[in-house]
């Protein structure tokens, strides 16, 4: 495959993870009921939805411009990681099990 390729793949395959946290950030900022059922189950206060959405948002913005894709990345993935940490749900752990703290 020739570069010109690669690039067009690596924007299809950008694309549909840009599009999940876009609807995620958007979904934080409009709060509709099911999203803070969410927040609630999970032992959030609904006033953080806000604080959520625009980082979320902001973090994808930076993984859309090609200079800064790669903190924006981080950022997504390093923030996922942390709430999940907060809420007492892992979503990754070093013994390769997924578990829930009550």
């Amino acid at each position: 495959m020739n570069s010109k390729h690669m690039l067009w793949v690596s924007y299809i395959m950008s694309t549909l993870p840009v599009l999940m946290l876009l609807f995620s950030g958007i979904m934080k900022l409009i709060k509709p009921p099911s999203v803070m059922e969410g927040f609630a189950h999970l032992g959030y206060d609904e006033s953080v939805a806000l604080g959520l959405g625009v980082v979320e948002l902001l973090a994808t913005l930076l993984y859309i411009i090609p200079r800064t894709s790669v903190l924006g990345a981080i950022l997504c993935l390093c923030g996922a990681d942390c709430i999940s940490g907060m809420s007492g749900y892992a979503c990754s752990s070093r013994s390769g099990h997924h578990s829930a703290s009550p």
